[in-house]
């Protein structure tokens, strides 16, 4: 393989392997409360991970200074080879590198040692740019980034959970236990029911009360702990929500404020437009005359 394909190929590679590991990530976030025990579970450590992950993508396709941008790739697959290594020694079933796609920690260990050995043996060559190619090529990146980052932080901040609360799980009020015996879903008897067995306050955004659903069947609690009761509420909503907390218990609130669909739609085409344009003017420059 000549060294000028590979300048050109592996980039991209790896640009593509570091988004898709950003993305679905973001998406894990988007549809996911985080236990934040620790630092490296906490929410905004894996956001700043996305974003640098994103960002590394974006400046290895623009291309430039590949030979400096090799041994930041060193040293980040060197990190995401321990951090593997580490969970395969732990026994933990997957590495979390790619959100909820469950991947054998071993396996990403691999994988992240591969990388490795090939970019030891990767010898780069630098161009030298004009400074209006450099602008050009900086204000692309900048403009990727941006576009590719805003939507990313709004759904990651304003997620949606799909499945367990632990925020509300380790609140030790909403451990108390709540009944609910009734034909037909009503929004209020829930709230009232939750109000009740914990004593404190619990209430709905005024623009989320129209939209719960009429029915959805016999509905019948038997000592079921009020975070249960809510995080059902969260569940049956037919808009992406989530409880937030307030200074005297919790209000749900709306989230995903560009909905479920547009913010990876807009990172998928901003990422693509800059692969396409920066390609096109790599190949076109070393193209023969």
């Amino acid at each position: 393989m000549s060294r000028s394909y590979l300048d050109r190929v592996l980039p991209l590679v790896l640009a593509l392997v570091l988004w898709s590991a950003a993305i679905l990530k973001a998406i894990d976030l988007s549809t996911r409360e985080l236990d934040e025990l620790t630092l490296l579970t906490s929410r905004w450590f894996v956001s700043l991970l996305i974003l640098f992950e994103m960002a590394l993508g974006i400046w290895l396709v623009a291309g430039w200074r590949l030979r400096w941008t090799r041994w930041l790739l060193v040293v980040t697959f060197v990190v995401f080879f321990e951090a593997s290594l580490w969970r395969a020694v732990q026994g933990l079933d997957s590495c979390a590198c790619l959100g909820q796609l469950s991947v054998p920690p071993w396996a990403a260990a691999l994988f992240d040692a591969a990388v490795v050995l090939v970019l030891a043996t990767w010898q780069p060559v630098d161009d030298p740019l004009p400074s209006d190619v450099i602008r050009r090529r900086c204000l692309l990146m900048a403009v990727t980034f941006a576009v590719a980052a805003l939507p990313l932080v709004l759904t990651i901040v304003n997620y949606h959970p799909t499945g367990p609360m632990p925020s509300l799980r380790r609140d030790p009020a909403l451990a108390k236990r709540v009944s609910i015996d009734g034909k037909d879903f009503q929004a209020h008897a829930w709230l009232e029911a939750v109000r009740r067995s914990t004593g404190i306050s619990v209430s709905v955004d005024p623009r989320l009360q129209t939209k719960w659903p009429k029915r959805i069947g016999r509905v019948d609690f038997d000592a079921l702990p009020a975070w249960a009761v809510m995080e059902l509420m969260v569940q049956v909503h037919p808009d992406p929500v989530r409880w937030v907390a307030t200074e005297h218990g919790y209000k749900l609130k709306a989230s995903m404020p560009l909905g479920t669909k547009v913010p990876w739609l807009a990172v998928c085409a901003a990422l693509f437009t800059m692969s396409v344009i920066s390609l096109r003017t790599r190949f076109a420059a070393k193209a023969p005359v």
